[in-house]
């Protein structure tokens, strides 16, 4: 949940990074309040890759972690 009590919702930017794309790729898309995080694995790749979101609203920036792993699959 993306909230703001000194700004509007709109002015906030959000930047998701991956750990590593090779394995993982995030993106934000939406805007305002109906924001959703993005995170498609890279065919074929597996393991642990933190995700970082900075939230910037101009006056200041939060940031937030949290890992996401990414199991082999077999495909036979």
């Amino acid at each position: 949940v993306l909230t703001d009590p000194d700004d509007t919702i709109s002015t906030v930017t959000i930047t998701p990074t991956s750990s590593d794309t090779d394995i993982l790729t995030v993106a934000i898309s939406g805007t305002d309040t109906n924001r959703s995080l993005v995170l498609t694995p890279v065919t074929n790749a597996f393991g642990t890759v933190t995700v970082t979101l900075v939230a910037d609203d101009g006056d200041g920036t939060t940031t937030n972690e949290f890992e996401v792993e990414i199991t082999s699959v077999n495909d036979a």
